[in-house]
């Protein structure tokens, strides 16, 4: 059954309100240097910030699921006529 074959429905609510007076540490990687054989690769950094926080709180509706679009539910059968001679 896909999402589209399920009767529509909604998980209600939302994500709610963020904490926007935040940030995130974050690093650039530009490549993986290769150790010696056997031994550990290590990530090349480009370069390092901060992110800045939000400057409103906001939320993010959870949309509706499912489309009630009609589906089978008999399983795959083929049928065969025979004849037999006694």
């Amino acid at each position: 059954m896909s999402l589209a074959e399920m009767v529509q429905h909604n998980h209600g609510g939302d994500t709610g309100d963020d904490t926007p007076d935040h940030t995130h540490n974050y690093a650039t990687v530009v490549g993986v240097r290769q150790g010696p054989p056997g031994g550990a690769e290590s990530l090349v950094v480009g370069s390092t910030g901060t992110t800045a926080g939000a400057n409103n709180r906001h939320h993010h509706p959870i949309p509706n699921a499912g489309n009630t679009t009609p589906f089978n539910v008999v399983s795959p059968t083929v049928f065969l006529n025979a004849e037999v001679k006694l």
